[in-house]
């Protein structure tokens, strides 16, 4: 067990799912902000990143990635947000770059 810690800003994190390449995709919120959280991708080498912050995201229209429910081997993440004003499911596709920092 490994505690992944949260967002900045946040105070909590929830994994939802875990890859064979122990990336970690869930969500981070604060305990008085239970409606307001944010969707995050973990890996030991990238640490904990805002998916709403990754600039295909922001150029797709996305205005906030609120949850990822799961990650393949093949880097693909599925989860909910909001785009144009209405929460939706959404598919990223991280490939073979992954993140880094």
């Amino acid at each position: 067990m490994q505690d992944l810690g949260t967002l900045p800003g946040l105070s909590e994190s929830v994994a939802m799912a875990v890859n064979s390449r122990a990336e970690v995709v869930g969500k981070a919120f604060s305990l008085g902000q239970l409606s307001n959280p944010r969707a995050f991708y973990w890996s030991s080498s990238a640490g904990m990143v805002d998916l709403s912050t990754l600039t295909e995201v922001v150029a797709g229209g996305w205005s906030v990635l609120l949850g990822a429910n799961g990650i393949n081997d093949a880097g693909q993440v599925v989860g909910w947000g909001v785009r144009n004003g209405q929460t939706r499911a959404f598919l990223l596709n991280l490939g073979a770059t992954r993140i880094s920092r």
